[in-house]
This record gives C-alpha cells, sequence and structure tokens, in this order.
C-alpha cells in the first residue's frame, strides 16, 4: 500500500481510538463515525464498531478493508447463489427485544415484511429476515450464522435501493438483543440495520443489502488481504412508498423563537414508523443553535391529547440525508391518532447555543494557560501519564445540564498561530484520556478533551487558538409554536 495511504488510514484510526475508551461496546458508532469519515469520502464505503479493546487495530483495518474492497460491482468473484424460504411473522422474533426507537412497536403492528432470502459461502450465512422503511428511514434485520472455526465481525454493511446507496452517514448497526456484537466460532448473532434515506433521491423497491465479514485475529485485522474477509450481497423488494398512502405532510413555516434565536419549522412528516420535523436556523441568528432542550411534540383531537418525546436528532454533522435548505432533523416515534389531529404544537424547554463569535478556545502553550474560552468553565488539568511538550489535557463541567441531551465537545482538527499561521492538530504521544460524561441524577456533565498542537507548537507565536465544532451550552426559555390550529 502506498505511505500516503498508510498514513491516511493510521491517522482516521487514531482518530477513532481517541474517543473510543471512553465509551461501552454498543456506544462506539459515533466516535467511529467521526473517526472514519474521511476515509469513507475517499472510497465511499462504510463502517461500524467493535469492542474498545481491538478498536485501534480494527479502525485501520477497516479502513484497509474500504481501501482493498472497492465498489460492488468491482469485485471479481463470482456471487454465490441466493436462497429464497418462506417469510413469515416467527422469523422477527430474535428481534423483537430490540431497544432501537420505534422498531419493537411496528413490529408489533405487522408493519415489518418478512424477507427471507439468504446467501452461504465458506461456512457463513447471512440471512435477510425483516426489513421495512417509510422513505425516510430504513432498517433491515439480519442474522449472520457462523460454521467456521474463526469468529468474525460485521466488517462493512450497506442498503443500495434502486441501484442507488443509501447514505452511510447516520447509519449504524446495532444488536437486536444483548451481548457481545462479534459472531462466535459455530455460532449466530442478530443485527438490526438503520439507515436515513436521502429525501432528494427519487429510490425504487429493488434492494440490495451488503454485508462483509472479517476474522478478528490481529493478522486479519491488519491485513489488506480480502482472504480474510467474505463478502454478501443479497437482493430483495423493499419499497420506499410501502406507507405514502398513510403518510400526513405539513408544511407549516411556523417560527419558533427560544433563547433569542429563530427556528423555522419547514415540515412536519407522520408516517406509521415515524414522525419527522424538519428545522431550519435563521442564518441572522447570532448564537449557533446545537439543540432544543426537550423538545416535544404535541397533537390533539378534540380534548384528547397525544405527545410525543425523545426524538433522534439529525444534522450535518451526524447525517447526509436531511431535507435540501434544513439544518436539522427530529425523529419521533409514531403517533397513532395523527391522521385525525386537528391541533398540532412544538414545545421546547430551550436550547443548547453558543455565540458565534464565541466558538474558538485560545490557548497560551507556554504558560500552559486559557486566554479565552466560550464560557469560563474551562481549565487545563494534568495527565495521568507524562504528557509531551506540547499536549494539554482541557476540562469542563456544568451542573443544570440537561445531562441526557448532552452532546460532547468537539474541537477542530487545525489550529492558529498568533501570526495566522494554521497548523494540523499531532496524534497523542501516549494513550487518550478524553471522554464525555454525564449524570442524570445529579444532572450535571463533563468534558475531557486532549489536544496535541505538537512539539514544536510551543514554539509557535503565542496564543494558539482552536475553533469549537461542537459544545454544550444549555439556556433555559420555555416557548412553543402552533404548527396546525
Amino acid at each position: 500500500m502506498p505511505e500516503k495511504e498508510q498514513r491516511i488510514l493510521l491517522q482516521d484510526a487514531y482518530e477513532v481510538n481517541k474517543h473510543a475508551e471512553t465509551l461501552p461496546e454498543m456506544k462506539l458508532t459515533l466516535a467511529m463515525r467521526k473517526g472514519m469519515e474521511r476515509g469513507k469520502m475517499r472510497e465511499k464505503r462504510r463502517f461500524y464498531f467493535w469492542s474498545t479493546g481491538t478498536v485501534m487495530a480494527l479502525a485501520a483495518a477497516l479502513l484497509i478493508i474500504n481501501y482493498s474492497i472497492g465498489s460492488l460491482a468491482q469485485r471479481e468473484e463470482p456471487a454465490p447463489k441466493q436462497t429464497a424460504g418462506i417469510p413469515s411473522q416467527a422469523m422477527l422474533e430474535p428481534y423483537r427485544s430490540t431497544t432501537v426507537e420505534g422498531l419493537a412497536s411496528a413490529m408489533d403492528r405487522g408493519l415489518v415484511k418478512p424477507i427471507a432470502e439468504s446467501v452461504e459461502q465458506k461456512g457463513y450465512r447471512v440471512e435477510v429476515d425483516g426489513a421495512v422503511t417509510d422513505g425516510r428511514m430504513a432498517y433491515v434485520l439480519f442474522g449472520v450464522r457462523n460454521q467456521t472455526d474463526k469468529e468474525v465481525i460485521n466488517a462493512d454493511v450497506a442498503l443500495e435501493l434502486g441501484g442507488v446507496e443509501a447514505p452511510s452517514k447516520g447509519a449504524s448497526v446495532e444488536l437486536a438483543g444483548s451481548g457481545s456484537n462479534r459472531i462466535p466460532a459455530n455460532g449466530a448473532n442478530h443485527f438490526i440495520y438503520t439507515v436515513p434515506l436521502d429525501p432528494s433521491v427519487h429510490y425504487t423497491k429493488d434492494a440490495k443489502f451488503h454485508v462483509t465479514l472479517t476474522e478478528t485475529s490481529n493478522e486479519a485485522l491488519m491485513s489488506s488481504s480480502n482472504k480474510y474477509r467474505t463478502a454478501f450481497d443479497i437482493s430483495f423488494e423493499l419499497d420506499p412508498g410501502m406507507f405514502k398512502d398513510k403518510e400526513r405532510v405539513l408544511h407549516p413555516d411556523r417560527t419558533l423563537t427560544v433563547g433569542g434565536q429563530q427556528i423555522h419549522v419547514t415540515q412536519v412528516i407522520y408516517t406509521p414508523l415515524h414522525t419527522y420535523v424538519d428545522l431550519d436556523y435563521d442564518q441572522a441568528n447570532g448564537k449557533q443553535v446545537f439543540r432544543l432542550l426537550s423538545p416535544v411534540l404535541i397533537g390533539k383531537v378534540g380534548d384528547e391529547i397525544e405527545k410525543l418525546y425523545y426524538p433522534k436528532w439529525y444534522s450535518r454533522d451526524n447525517s447526509e440525508a436531511l431535507t435540501v435548505g434544513t439544518d436539522a432533523m427530529l425523529m419521533y416515534g409514531s403517533g397513532q391518532k395523527y391522521a385525525r389531529y386537528d391541533s398540532i404544537r412544538l414545545k421546547t424547554e430551550g436550547t443548547a447555543a453558543v455565540d458565534k463569535d464565541q466558538l474558538q478556545i485560545v490557548i497560551d502553550l507556554k504558560k500552559k494557560q486559557i486566554v479565552e474560552a466560550p464560557d469560563d468553565r474551562f481549565t487545563l488539568i494534568s495527565y495521568t501519564r507524562t504528557a509531551g511538550p506540547g499536549e494539554v489535557l482541557i476540562h469542563r463541567e456544568l451542573e443544570h445540564a440537561y445531562a441526557g441531551e448532552s452532546l460532547s465537545l468537539s474541537l477542530e482538527d487545525s489550529f492558529t498561530d498568533a501570526d495566522g499561521n494554521v497548523h494540523k492538530r499531532q496524534s497523542p504521544e501516549g494513550y487518550s484520556q478524553g471522554g464525555h460524561s454525564w449524570s442524570n441524577k445529579k444532572d450535571t456533565m463533563g468534558d475531557d478533551y486532549d489536544y496535541n498542537f505538537g512539539k514544536d507548537a510551543v514554539d509557535y507565536p503565542q496564543p494558539l487558538t482552536i475553533k469549537v465544532k461542537q459544545i454544550w451550552m444549555p439556556i433555559q426559555d420555555t416557548q412553543a409554536v402552533e404548527l396546525l390550529k
């Protein structure tokens, strides 16, 4: 592999490892997504998450997979034969204990389509048991049976509809139940693939589901050879318009003013699977809006009230599947009476937002001092290991934090010295100590963020400025806007 590609893989692997140490095994998706996004942009491939102990080696290995596998059409090996079974609701039983938002309810209501298509090769069998989509979100329920003496993992998963690959950014793979996400030797596991669909694309019902399995030995994870990997393509039908006649779409064109910031509600879509609210942040806002606090969507039929809580947030940072011209999408569960609502209201307890001109941290590396930050809660703390001359560990604590909704601190990977010269952040000189923690009981949160300016940075013109990509600063301000009255 060319030296440049090796350098890229190792740098992306560092990004993954940096955040993985602070996260439990099944919560690594976002950290992996952040580190690998550059690799996906280069090769337009996908990735998923694994145990913390092997994440560094695995991250590099998955990017090597992306580098070496190529596109679906470029594979040279003949496709193995696909086998069709008899679809039945019983096939969905292993998935009913899922915690994926709205999916268990969709199965209970018979919305998930049994598929019963499988491919077997080299001692592995991948089975697509079910799938469902409402045109904005798609789910594929699949099992992997391993009849070899080697443990494997899902190294690569993707969905095509009508020959168009669904966006990998924002996609995830989760276990259908509890336990490890690995597939043990002579064992099996069941998974749920979730992927947002791009609303600007006209998808058709001809679906192709792609899975690549890889062995988990160190040799396999670090190898660029395909001999350790087995790829599967399974075709079936999944109609993005399967609930079209049951949709309710509103274009309220209403504005919610919260914390002094204007947030335009441009579209609300009710489907049997989910409810979607599209938001557009006014460009004239003085603050950068990151979230609404505890937004509730309230529907009324006469005197009956139905409330939808705890949406999943999609933004430009974590999804490529937003409506053109919008900044965020809230995805709620499905309301039971949405077709008959005569009143709809969006209510929030405030917003998480920061003055746009305060989105930076300024540090004097020679003095080891923070000169400027978005608020006065930032400090520099000591590492528990020996730190390099260019390393700092940034710490921030917050009370009354809406902790369960909080976002972790995120900084740009480049910084500027006092003369305006731009430099790249360097890899840590030891193990990472960064992480995001919170307590719902105490309503507190904390961020530790390690940043390595590089060993030569102490000689750069001081101070050094890092742009803030994301920070959690809640502003309490209960407001509501009528979307239908």
